[in-house]
């Protein structure tokens, strides 16, 4: 067993199915998914979509219950201005349909109140259909924008399926350390991505660093060995490290990720690495 995933972010625009496969030959358990395909696709994958092709869902579900793998994520069902959480019904419909664990959403609304509200209403949608949880993943370019922020919304939100996502660039680059995880409360933590950059930013775009250059686990500056020995055993790990150039330079995702895989594993502590 191992509670190692592929996040979507890594394999860019890789079908779902192919997403699957590539987890399954890296001895992954899951991997994260949106409904249709990455608007970066330097591997020139076709056009694909789960919400309008059904074929391609009984496929994707087929292939997942063949190859062991978990979705342990459905993304997509972010918190905007002016959208309604409502909307998302058939998303996570689709979702519970392929056997989604988990919904994973965000705050783009700057009105804190509002998106309370939202959140509040999606995890009951989520609740409804069976999902585990509705993660919340904060960022420094988002009106969430640092752990304390975060947790305030979970504890604000109160429902015990609205949990916390921690991205750990996001982590380190809004100032927060593993002594700060130390002191959430574990049941909080739902899931956890994992790659590594340098305390200085590559740019001046946070953005484009965070969705098409992160580093190899083990090859920075965040202190990934101190986090991971911190957090409970039970929360999947996610490695969330895109690598554009290299895509568009010919390598890979199996040859990509199986470097970032086989660097997780030798920073886990052994009895973390086991479950």
């Amino acid at each position: 067993m191992t509670r190692l995933g592929i996040e979507l972010a890594s394999v860019f625009g890789m079908p779902p199915v192919e997403h699957a496969r590539l987890a399954a030959q890296l001895g992954c358990a899951h991997i994260t998914v949106g409904l249709g395909r990455h608007a970066r696709n330097p591997e020139n994958f076709p056009e694909w979509s789960l919400g309008e092709d059904a074929a391609l869902r009984r496929d994707f579900k087929a292939a997942l219950g063949d190859l062991g793998i978990a979705l342990a994520i459905g993304e997509g069902a972010t918190v905007l201005p002016g959208t309604d959480v409502e909307s998302y019904a058939a998303v996570l419909d689709i979702f519970a349909e392929l056997g989604a664990e988990r919904i994973g959403t965000r705050c783009l609304d700057p009105d804190l109140g509002r998106s309370c509200d939202q959140f509040s209403r999606l995890a009951e949608m989520s609740a409804e259909r069976g999902f585990l949880a509705t993660t919340l993943e904060y960022a420094p370019y988002h009106p969430i924008s640092h752990l304390d922020m975060a947790t305030a919304m979970i504890a604000r939100v109160n429902m015990p399926n609205f949990r916390l996502l921690i991205d750990v660039m996001h982590l380190y680059r809004s100032g927060s350390t593993p002594d700060d995880v130390a002191l959430l409360a574990p049941e909080i933590i739902e899931y956890v991505q994992i790659c590594d950059i340098m305390t200085t930013p590559t740019g001046d775009d946070y953005l484009a660093e965070a969705t098409t250059e992160r580093l190899v686990p083990g090859t920075g500056e965040i202190p990934l060995a101190a986090l991971l020995a911190v957090l409970p055993a039970r929360v999947p790990l996610g490695v969330e490290v895109p690598m554009l150039a290299l895509a568009r330079s010919g390598v890979p995702a199996l040859e990509r990720m199986r470097v970032c895989v086989d660097a997780l594993r030798k920073l886990l502590p052994l009895e973390a690495a086991a479950h």
